[in-house]
């Protein structure tokens, strides 16, 4: 039996739907769907430069 899920706590939710880069369409790019808990690591390690440690601290997970 599965541990239960943790609720977790996003700072902010994505402002937009899709991130790409400018000059090549949407449809010749491959799709990666990001759950909110991946997007908030995102946020944490890259926009806010945390190491991925005090990053999961922050989250609350490991």
């Amino acid at each position: 039996m599965p541990r239960p899920r943790i609720e977790r706590r996003v700072k902010e939710p994505p402002r937009f739907q899709r991130f790409k880069p400018v000059g090549i369409p949407a449809r010749l790019l491959e799709q990666i769907p990001l759950t909110l808990d991946e997007f908030e690591a995102l946020r944490l390690a890259d926009y806010n430069d945390l190491e991925h440690e005090a990053a999961a601290n922050q989250m609350e997970i490991s």
